[in-house]
């Protein structure tokens, strides 16, 4: 009796780096060892790190995070104005972290539990393995139902999808540069024509050069311009915040990030390519007040023609219409003045909105020689989806 069991193979996978494995599929009342307290342990951690994952792809950012749960851990917090202030949805926060034992209330305030405290101290110690999962997530967002989603109002002059390093072969001209051979090609010419003539042996001339053209994706500097005014609250501002982030990794562009509130427009993010400048940046966002659409395409104007850039491109993401003016008393008529600006200069433009402000944004939109895109709601799915559909990640 050598207390041996075999079992059958069930699943062979591979990590790489600080990943805890799944072995419950083992975990059944004959296996002993996996039953110890080892195993218990290792289950422990699994159930951090999944909270700690799914926790952070919620709010976008493990930073975010991370703050929120060190906010409660210094005991109870009877003031959660700065909360409320930062998230709009904060009710529904709240509610997520005591389901998942983050949280719990007592005497009708919130305090930290034991399972929370843990698991800042293992996203702490795992914070890379943590940061490169997540950054993982934002560049391969699944897109639930993705459909095409096509613009609602379309310039003609405004053309922006790039060619995406399309290759095609071309026959050799004597009188042209000879920059690169395609080999596969050339021979396939050499030896059909060999064939042809009746030679025995293959020999390559002129006529059988084929030539690779390559044309390269152009560079594109993107500004986003996120509404961070007071009906963007929750939601809606983190996936705005994602779609920088999503950005930023699935394209070799510059991002700059400006947002706008009441009657401020602030510069977030400069033009960048670095992730993680740009997940510090849109952290600090927070929404409130009411919406200068025409002072936001006015200082976007004004900071992109500050700066040497390539192929500029303006992104606005708003669920509303304009309710601050600028010029005069009419806040819709300054925005369409703001946008002829942009129509002027020949920079590209396209809005992200909400169906119930077609009219006013489709004005907008037309005034910049822009695109506008409806949408239902602003989410991360549909955002991600706008962007492919339009051809910016081509």
């Amino acid at each position: 009796e050598q207390g041996v069991e075999i079992r059958k193979v069930e699943k062979i996978k591979n990590e790489v780096g600080i990943v805890p494995f799944d072995l419950s599929p083992y975990a059944t009342n004959s296996d002993s060892y996996l039953k110890q307290n080892n195993f218990r342990e290792e289950g422990s951690q699994r159930s951090a790190y999944q909270k700690a994952i799914e926790l952070s792809e919620y709010f976008g950012s493990l930073k975010e995070l991370q703050e929120l749960l060190e906010y409660f851990k210094f005991g109870k917090r009877k003031d959660l104005y700065e909360l409320k202030k930062k998230y709009g949805d904060l009710e529904n926060i709240l509610d997520k972290l005591e389901k998942n034992d983050i949280l719990c209330k007592k005497s009708g305030h919130y305090c930290l539990t034991q399972e929370g405290e843990n698991l800042i101290d293992y996203i702490k110690k795992n914070n890379r393995e943590l940061e490169l999962m997540l950054k993982r997530m934002i560049k391969e967002l699944p897109k639930k139902g993705e459909r095409f989603i096509a613009p609602v109002f379309k310039n003609a002059r405004n053309n922006i999808r790039k060619s995406g390093g399309i290759i095609k072969t071309t026959t050799y001209d004597k009188n042209e540069w000879l920059e690169e051979i395609d080999i596969t090609e050339t021979i396939k010419k050499a030896l059909i024509r060999s064939h042809i003539e009746g030679q025995n042996m293959l020999t390559i001339s002129e006529e059988d050069l084929v030539i690779v053209e390559r044309s390269f994706e152009k560079v594109q500097d993107i500004c986003l311009i996120i509404d961070a005014s007071a009906s963007m609250a929750g939601e809606r501002l983190r996936s705005a915040k994602f779609l920088a982030k999503h950005i930023v990794l699935n394209s070799h562009r510059r991002v700059s990030v400006l947002s706008f509130q009441e009657k401020e427009v602030r510069l977030c993010v400069p033009f960048t390519k670095n992730f993680n400048d740009v997940d510090f940046g849109v952290s600090s966002i927070i929404s409130s007040g009411l919406t200068p659409l025409a002072l936001a395409l006015e200082q976007a104007l004004s900071y992109m023609s500050s700066k040497n850039l390539k192929n500029p491109l303006i992104m606005l993401v708003t669920d509303g219409i304009p309710t601050v003016p600028l010029w005069s008393a009419d806040p819709v008529k300054d925005a369409i003045a703001a946008a002829q600006k942009i129509g002027k200069k020949r920079i590209d433009f396209c809005c992200i909105g909400l169906q119930p402000n077609k009219d006013c944004l489709s004005k907008i939109a037309e005034a910049a020689c822009g695109r506008l895109y409806v949408v239902d709601e602003l989410n991360k799915e549909v955002l991600v989806n706008v962007i492919s559909s339009s051809g910016q990640l081509v």
